[in-house]
């Protein structure tokens, strides 16, 4: 569960009958944001879309990478993330419920103002959760996309 209240949940890409227990055991759960393609899971995003929208709930698909901005993320993903994580009652994730999710979650964090977290907390949150500090990979790029340029969308009351 995503701190905050709302009743939003972050995880990794689930299968199709993962997502039908998920439904079973949080049906408060009324939109699905996904964040990645395919890679390698298995899932496509026109078969996730399908079994979430005839489950009566909402489905949206966000490149978590539109919009980059230096130093404040990527702008676009954040601003289409943003409302639904907001409203509640979302389940948000990406192949590794990792990378993606975690700046996203803890741009969310910042924008409601989750600051009874001291900085170390929400970082530790925001990029604990991905192991970032133990395996090296920040230091790491990955194509023309380092891991480093996730955290520039969890800047703002970091400094």
């Amino acid at each position: 569960e995503i701190p905050g209240g709302r009743d939003n949940y972050r995880t990794d890409q689930p299968t199709l009958s993962q997502f039908r227990y998920i439904f079973e055991k949080y049906p408060k759960i009324k939109t699905v944001v996904r964040l990645n393609t395919e890679e390698g899971t298995g899932v496509t995003v026109d078969a996730e879309k399908n079994l979430v929208e005839s489950s009566g709930r909402v489905f949206k698909f966000v490149n978590a990478h539109q919009g980059y901005v230096s130093g404040k993320g990527s702008t676009k993903s954040i601003r289409d993330v943003l409302p639904y994580l907001k409203k509640g009652n979302t389940l948000l994730h990406c192949t590794h419920g990792a990378d993606r999710t975690g700046y996203l979650v803890g741009a969310y964090l910042q924008d409601i103002g989750f600051r009874n977290w001291n900085k170390e907390q929400l970082w530790e949150y925001t990029i604990g959760y991905n192991s970032w500090h133990t395996s090296q990979k920040i230091c790491k790029p990955r194509g023309n996309w380092g891991y480093v340029k996730y955290l520039d969308g969890c800047q703002k009351n970091l400094d």
